[in-house]
């Protein structure tokens, strides 16, 4: 535990804007955090609905990035995407639980 606030909320506008009505008091960084990034829309999403709020910086990371424009996207948005694993998944690959 970090003693910093935190928000968990499923990346859909909806549910975003609904969710961080209650922290209405901006926030200096941000850091998003998800699964997979495709496109990067879902981020950027999120980005623009926090900063609207007065978040100053948004980063964010996933666990997969499917090289699919997501880092191209947020980097126009001035946010950087950061992974641990990259590209298609290979064919022998195993799940860890």
């Amino acid at each position: 535990q970090t003693g910093l606030p935190t928000l968990i909320v499923r990346p859909y506008k909806r549910l975003l804007s609904q969710a961080v009505k209650p922290f209405r008091q901006p926030v200096g960084k941000v850091l998003i955090v998800t699964d997979v990034a495709t496109t990067g829309r879902s981020i950027s999403d999120a980005a623009q609905i926090l900063w609207r709020l007065g978040t100053r910086e948004c980063g964010a990371v996933c666990l997969w990035d499917r090289e699919d424009g997501a880092a191209e996207l947020l980097g126009t948005f001035n946010i950087d995407l950061h992974y641990v694993y990259a590209g298609e998944p290979a064919e022998s690959a195993t799940s860890v639980v």
